[in-house]
């Protein structure tokens, strides 16, 4: 679950803001940043301005990765009241982001990077350096555009509350993939969105507090372009709930109960050839003879109950002990119901299925935190029983070979199956007195997702286990916040990080859907400070951040570029992209205030 918390108003009768400059050295990142936030009597008011380019990253083993420049410009602003009564406010934000698409073609002999020229693809020019090394953004990407409008109002009555939040949101998704024709887009969605949020809550009795509410969207999908891969859809989702919370000296007890719907509506849609492009077009009837019929008029919904139960056991003032059991419910979502159709973005031609049932789980969880003046830590675990647990696997053909719909991607199908997972994340950070300036922070995290079968799967060696699940991972860092403050500087920081992931072999390697990947550890490192004027205010505050700071060569299991690779029969030893490499950040913060 992500949270997303405003940010406290400035105090009154102030205006503060602060202008942000980044430059990374791997890709060229150039990022500017500026913001602004006023309140006088309970007026407030903000806004924040951003912009960041990057040419293509580099590792060692592939140098410049083609297809990996991107140029995003984002803008929010907001308005409104922060009264005794309550808060009301009023945002809006646009985001802007041009991201090219890699696709890891590479010449055969000296296994550089090449790139489409011609709409049959049958021949493609090697990428010269000059091109590599540019912020320009190649043909063949995306456009993505967001913007969203919004209220938030939260309104007190003594000890009651009412809070109502009500949004729109509109979002484009452009992908040009037509090499000769570069201004037609490929896929073009506009999706408009509706939601609606509203609660009530009121202590029952003392200590005892009570919510009740009701939330969810509406959704509108136009397909405009000349690739499809979703059809035109509506839907609805409506949820009501209550949660109840009662806390004591010893114990905070939490209850809730939720109950949800959602209605969806394909359109049927027929297409042709344009003769004019050449590529498809929609067409109606009575023009629909001899067409393409991908998506055909459906109509689901979906209904289910979700409750959860838990309690926090004060053991003493600094151990709590945390239970937890629940029952969850989620509805699929379109691509998983009506996907057919090429995804650039992915290199795949992705297959839904329009019989597929909600998902349904039981989760139980145990956790115990403590706090010393030493140490502090917790430890937590869960396990996880899903029925109509959704994934993705890679289809073959008749002849047990790759299923290869439209050439240069992979075809998967979703699939439904029942499963089982369980694990968990411990904490230590150890701060010892009187050493407390130095902070030695450490985590672990494990999990594992188990294939169990059902609606028609059966489990082989190669299925047994869940597709892209995260290795076991630690993550090591030792910081050093020095209190000392020089002539000019304060709130001076070192630190130096390990991250370790294991190797991960407990894959779902069913059909090639996925293959092992090997450990690896990345270190980091990070300084910084506060530099002040001769009054002792802060004029800038300075960070330098090294990520990979020893240039390690490695894949994430998650990554969907380590299966970016026309020769995997290559004799290097070595398929797909890799991540990035040494990067290093220089930030560099200038505050303001009024």
């Amino acid at each position: 679950v992500v949270n997303i918390l405003p940010s406290p108003p400035v105090p009154d009768g102030t205006i503060s803001g602060l202008a942000k400059t980044n430059y990374q050295t791997n890709n060229g990142l150039i990022g500017v940043s500026a913001s602004l936030n006023s309140n006088r009597n309970g007026i407030v008011w903000g806004g924040v301005a951003s912009h960041k380019q990057a040419s293509n990253y580099r590792d060692k083993v592939d140098g410049r990765v083609y297809g990996t420049a991107f140029n995003e410009t984002d803008f929010s602003c907001y308005a409104g009241l922060n009264k005794h009564w309550g808060y009301s406010h009023i945002n809006f934000s646009v985001f802007k982001d041009l991201q090219e698409i890699p696709d890891g073609s590479r010449d055969s002999v000296s296994r550089k990077f090449t790139k489409q020229i011609t709409e049959i693809d049958t021949l493609r020019a090697i990428v010269p350096n000059s091109e590599l090394n540019s912020y320009k953004i190649s043909p063949l990407h995306q456009h993505i555009q967001h913007y969203r409008l919004y209220s938030t109002n939260n309104l007190l009555f003594g000890r009651q509350k009412i809070g109502l939040i009500l949004g729109y949101q509109k979002n484009i998704r452009e992908e040009f993939s037509h090499p000769q024709d570069p201004d037609i887009p490929g896929l073009d969605l506009t999706l408009n969105t509706f939601t609606y949020d509203a609660r009530y809550s009121y202590p029952l009795i003392e200590g005892l507090e009570t919510s009740v509410g009701v939330n969810g969207m509406y959704q509108k999908n136009i397909n405009k372009g000349s690739e499809f891969i979703i059809p035109d859809y509506s839907l609805f989702d409506l949820g009501t709930f209550i949660l109840v919370q009662r806390r004591t000296d010893k114990f905070d007890l939490g209850a809730g109960v939720r109950f949800d719907s959602r209605f969806l509506k394909d359109v049927e849609m027929y297409t042709r050839k344009n003769p004019i492009t050449g590529f498809d077009t929609q067409v109606s009837f009575p023009d629909t003879a001899d067409a393409r019929h991908p998506f055909s008029n459906i109509k689901r919904s979906f209904s289910g109950l979700s409750a959860s139960l838990g309690a926090t056991w004060k053991v003493k003032k600094n151990v709590l002990i945390k239970a937890n059991v629940a029952r969850g419910f989620r509805a699929p979502n379109i691509a998983e119901i009506s996907a057919n159709g090429v995804h650039p973005g992915t290199l795949i031609y992705q297959i839904g299925n329009t019989d597929f049932k909600p998902e349904y789980s039981l989760q139980e969880d145990l956790g115990i935190s403590f706090a010393s003046g030493h140490f502090s830590g917790s430890l937590d675990l869960f396990n996880n029983s899903i029925s109509n647990y959704i994934f993705d696997q890679k289809l073959l053909n008749k002849a047990g070979q790759d299923s290869v719909i439209v050439k240069g991607n992979q075809t998967f199908i979703y699939q439904q199956s029942n499963a089982r997972l369980y694990g968990g994340e411990a904490t230590l950070d150890i701060h010892p007195h009187p050493l407390d300036w130095i902070h030695f922070e450490n985590s672990i995290s494990l999990i594992y997702a188990l294939n169990q079968g059902g609606n028609g799967t059966v489990i082989s060696s190669g299925s047994k286990y869940l597709p892209l699940i995260p290795p076991l991972h630690t993550n090591s860092e030792l910081r050093a916040n020095f209190k000392r403050k020089l002539k000019h500087a304060s709130s001076i920081y070192f630190k130096i990080g390990m991250e370790y992931y294991a190797k991960q072999n407990r894959i779902y390697s069913e059909n090639g859907t996925e293959t092992p990947t090997n450990a690896y550890i990345i270190y980091n490192a990070g300084a910084g400070a506060k530099i002040t004027n001769s009054k002792g205010k802060v004029a800038i505050i300075i960070n330098i951040l090294g990520n990979n700071i020893t240039d390690v060569v490695y894949q994430s299991h998650l990554s969907r570029l380590k299966y970016f690779e026309p020769y995997p029969g290559n004799l290097t030893g070595r398929s797909g992209i890799y991540n990035m490499g040494r990067n290093i950040s220089f930030q560099l913060i200038i505050p303001l205030t009024l």
